[in-house]
């Protein structure tokens, strides 16, 4: 049942029996399309049924445009982006079509930066990062000690995860779009942002923050921050598949060598020389 509801919502879910566009009917359409286009999120997979399978496309294919600057999407004057405009988000790098805003006094990468886009240059904005990804990116580090590159591996394998279309390398920008990002943060948390000197107006030593005592027991070995569950409380998913084996074959295999006497010379390691 699991592993069919998970093919379910990996196909067209609750509408696979739905011939005709499940907004069009929402909206009371008069003439409903057909369900041809499912949408995870503003930033994708997007995905379009071709009556047997679905294949990626992406909002830029489908003739949509971002309008900035203008809560109601319209400008009168709209500047195109690059054509190449890539927006990098936690589930992958998308082609974005957007528009600047030319009726109003702002520069592209000010209005990006409105949007909730953080672009990787001033000048001619080919690349940028969604604020939420940044954010993301952030934690993650700070939680698992994971980094940046791995990050960036991940979202390259959820943008293609078969080898046959590898998107370009966006990772020196990412690179320096969160260096900045966390430069920010610094200064949002050290309340330059509300002061009227501004961020330029940061004096020598007045972002340091004071250093906390940690007290353990033991600094090598019995650190009390880091003891685990037992194997009661913290059951193991999928073990004995895979290369992972069962818990009791290996915990016998344990005792099986616990009479072995250790190696009481280095002799015994020539081996590794």
């Amino acid at each position: 049942m699991y592993l069919d509801k998970l093919l379910c919502n990996e196909g067209r879910g609750d509408t696979r029996l739905q011939d005709e566009c499940v907004d069009c009917i929402g909206r009371k359409a008069v003439t409903p399309a057909e369900a041809e286009v499912c949408c995870m999120d503003c930033f994708g997979p997007e995905l379009c049924w071709t009556g047997t399978n679905f294949v990626k496309t992406s909002l830029k294919e489908l003739g949509l445009t971002v309008q900035l600057n203008h809560l109601s999407m319209c400008c009168s004057n709209p500047q195109p982006c690059a054509v190449q405009m890539r927006v990098l988000h936690t589930n992958g790098f998308h082609n974005i079509a957007l528009s600047y805003c030319s009726c109003r006094p702002l520069p592209p990468h000010i209005q990006l930066l409105q949007w909730g886009l953080y672009p990787a240059s001033q000048l001619v904005v080919k690349t940028c990062a969604t604020f939420e990804l940044l954010q993301h990116l952030h934690i993650l580090g700070l939680a698992t000690k994971s980094s940046t590159y791995d990050f960036y591996r991940t979202l390259k394998k959820l943008t293609d995860n078969t080898g046959l279309e590898v998107p370009t390398t966006h990772y020196k920008a990412l690179q320096q779009m969160c260096l900045q990002w966390w430069h920010l943060l610094m200064l949002k948390r050290g309340g330059r942002g509300h002061d009227s000197s501004g961020a330029g107006g940061t004096g020598r030593g007045s972002l340091q923050y004071l250093n906390a005592l940690s007290v353990a027991m033991d600094a090598n070995f019995h650190l009390k921050q880091q003891l685990v569950s037992s194997h009661s409380q913290d059951l193991g998913f999928g073990t004995g598949l895979s290369y992972m084996v069962k818990r009791e074959p290996y915990k016998a295999y344990l005792l099986s060598k616990a009479s072995q006497g250790d190696i009481s010379t280095c002799v015994g390691f020539s081996a590794l020389a």
